[in-house]
């Protein structure tokens, strides 16, 4: 009796074991990630380009290389006041699948100000 128990709580561990297995054998060849944690990037700039159809921007960051990136966003992105070219912005973004993905814009300069007492 206590044989078939052990067989059977043995037999039980292995299927599971495959099974997990085999599951993450199938994520990894589906090419599916998922990040080990995610970090936003801010930047600041100018609004060069602004594809709204495509949900796309093209920011001239105000760091001192003046560097241009594409933004893209969707209906989770947050967005504070109203897009145009010309447009200084601030931006919070995440890369998915390759792109930068905002999930905050902010329409204006940012405010530098530092509060009294400081």
């Amino acid at each position: 009796m206590h044989m078939k128990k052990s067989v059977l709580v043995f037999s039980s561990a292995l299927l599971i074991g495959n099974g997990v297995a085999a599951f993450a054998q199938s994520d990894a060849q589906s090419g599916k990630k998922e990040p080990a944690s995610i970090q936003a990037d801010m930047k600041a700039g100018v609004v060069t380009q602004l594809d709204t159809a495509a949900k796309m921007l093209t920011l001239k960051t105000a760091a001192a290389e003046g560097k241009v990136v594409t933004i893209y966003w969707d209906e989770a992105t947050k967005v504070e006041g109203t897009l145009k070219e010309g447009e200084h912005v601030q931006v919070r973004s995440i890369e998915r699948s390759g792109k930068a993905v905002a999930t905050w814009i902010r329409v204006g300069k940012a405010d530098t100000t530092k509060p009294q007492g400081m």
